[in-house]
């Protein structure tokens, strides 16, 4: 369910929206590399559901995030997408892009996987909403940017 009311304690009766990032997060601790299909089969099961935000890709690198090398086919294939949901639209029309009301978020870590993501959505494909991601880590930072860290403090 995509809204959920809260029963008790001081928030009782208030509506909380919930989103979705296990196909963009949960992805990328597995050793395999799932298949566009089957991405895009379980985001309509969500979207179906009920779920209304979804961060559904990544545009890193695919060398760096190999799990996400077709964002922008996932992201096409979401929003021509002729499955039908149960209250009769398509999940296609059910999109932001569309008219609906599920918004799709990408993750980019760097630059050119942002620019990436403005050219798909200049084109009709891209995110509705792009979360640009950034560590401190040294170790996460390496692989992501390749990039060294830059020293601020005093």
């Amino acid at each position: 369910m995509a809204e959920v009311y809260i029963a008790r304690g001081r928030l009782a009766g208030k509506k909380v929206e919930l989103s979705d990032i296990s196909i963009r997060d949960g992805l990328q601790s597995l050793e395999t590399i799932i298949a566009t299909d089957t991405k895009v089969k379980y985001l309509e099961g969500l979207i179906m559901a009920g779920f209304k935000r979804l961060e559904a890709t990544n545009y890193g690198h695919p060398k760096f995030v190999p799990f996400f090398p077709d964002a922008t086919e996932v992201l096409k294939r979401l929003l021509h997408s002729d499955t039908k949901a149960p209250n009769g639209k398509t999940v296609g029309e059910m999109m932001k892009r569309n008219g609906g009301d599920v918004e799709l978020t990408a993750v980019t870590i760097h630059e050119t996987g942002a620019e990436r993501a403005f050219k798909d959505f200049d084109q009709g494909l891209g995110p509705d909403r792009i979360l640009q991601m950034t560590s401190t880590c040294p170790n996460i930072r390496k692989p992501t940017r390749a990039r060294p860290m830059i020293n601020t403090s005093p």
